[in-house]
């Protein structure tokens, strides 16, 4: 195990990491085993089958983890279907931004982002940017927008 550790130690100081994330089912020696090294950031994935239990998805590993990096757009999930109740609703979602460090993944519009961070408080947002122009150059035009929206506050 010694030798597992100090190969990780070793690919942290290399890669110059400040954090790493894991998967939704990344067990938790894992998970623990990571975090005395560096940050960890779990990724959950609300699906339509498991929509309720999303508080629950982060209990069981919350002291390891750092930051917890909550995906709805995967399923294609966005902010006007957690308003109309569709899925979760916005009592749990500002349950669980209240009680985790989130990065929100949510498809919201420009217009809506302002008052959907200040009724939610995530600790962040988490966006994709667009496709990879290049091996390790990708472009981030798709959420200009965002940025651009957020500055002009």
């Amino acid at each position: 195990m010694s030798q597992v550790i100090s190969r990780r130690s070793k690919s942290k100081v290399e890669l110059q990491l400040d954090a790493v994330q894991v998967g939704m089912f990344t067990d938790l020696a894992t998970v623990m085993d990571l975090s005395y090294q560096l940050p960890v950031i779990k990724e959950i994935v609300v699906e339509k089958r498991r929509r309720r239990g999303m508080l629950n998805l982060c209990s069981p590993i919350c002291t390891p983890c750092h930051v917890f990096c909550s995906t709805l757009t995967k399923e294609g999930f966005n902010w006007d279907q957690v308003q109309k109740g569709e899925i979760l609703n916005v009592q749990v979602l500002q349950d669980f931004c209240q009680n985790f460090p989130i990065l929100l993944g949510i498809g919201v519009a420009t217009t809506e982002l302002k008052s959907m961070l200040e009724l939610l408080q995530p600790l962040g947002l988490n966006l994709l940017g667009g496709e990879e122009e290049k091996i390790g150059v990708k472009s981030f035009d798709a959420v200009d927008e965002i940025f651009e929206h957020l500055s002009l506050g």
